[in-house]
């Protein structure tokens, strides 16, 4: 194996008995199966058997032109294969490329719709606190309209006590005529300011209407932005998984 390796011929002995034909032949054979290159010879007449033996048949020499041939062909598909493998490795590397633009573009639409969930975010919270305000005036608000409208059946009463008095007496006096009068002037002032208080409690609540209205369509807009941030979160995930892959 040693001068095999190092391209050396290897030389059998002589085959002492030059009457044994058979026994060369076997131990040629032999020699030849175990490695050997070739055999030496004390008599001329081993020699013929000796090349018989060592000389390859023609099935050999077929069989050895049809492994160059397969090497040949293997050298060839693998220049062939060293090609495509360069012009698919070439194209992972643009798809990598591509794929790393998409990510980086991703990410950046990603901290984009972060930025704007946290704006309607603080708007809700603005809403909110609005909405709170709104409901504390309206609730003053009807505490005023019901303080005023107390007032004004005091004075409907005081106004009809006053005028049962004038009909009792026989003769009018201008002081009670200008009283009654005032009285009249100030219940209709209260009905106004009454009338005026609930036409603003009613459109403090349709603002507060509106404005819940708002507070809703936000809510369900940072719904959807997260759902979306989640969506773009779970697509860079995936891409970077790609890229890995390529590049691995």
């Amino acid at each position: 194996m040693a001068a095999k390796a190092s391209h050396i011929d290897v030389i059998d002995t002589v085959f002492p008995d030059v009457n044994d034909e058979e026994g060369l032949r076997r131990e040629t054979e032999y020699a030849r199966k175990i490695g050997f290159t070739g055999k030496a010879v004390i008599n001329p007449r081993q020699i013929d058997i000796v090349h018989e033996v060592f000389t390859p048949t023609e099935e050999e020499i077929r069989k050895a032109y049809q492994q160059v041939e397969l090497g040949l062909d293997a050298v060839r598909d693998g220049a062939d294969s060293v090609g495509q493998s360069e012009v698919a490795l070439q194209a992972i590397l643009e798809s990598v490329s591509e794929t790393d633009c998409v990510v980086e573009s991703i990410h950046a639409e990603t901290l984009q719709q972060a930025g704007q969930a946290s704006l309607i975010h603080e708007a809700n919270r603005n809403i909110h606190n609005q909405v709170e305000t709104i409901r504390s005036v309206i609730e003053e608000q009807q505490q005023t309209s019901n303080y005023i409208l107390s007032l004004a059946m005091n004075v409907q009463q005081a106004t009809s006590v006053v005028r049962d008095s004038t009909r009792e007496q026989s003769t009018g006096s201008d002081e009670i005529a200008k009283a009654t009068e005032q009285v009249r002037a100030l219940a209709s002032h209260l009905h106004e300011i009454l009338a005026r208080q609930e036409d603003h409690v009613v459109s403090l609540k349709a603002t507060m209407n509106r404005v819940l209205g708002k507070a809703l369509e936000s809510e369900r807009a940072i719904e959807a932005s997260n759902g979306a941030v989640e969506q773009l979160g779970l697509q860079v995930h995936m891409l970077n998984r790609e890229v890995n892959l390529f590049k691995f």
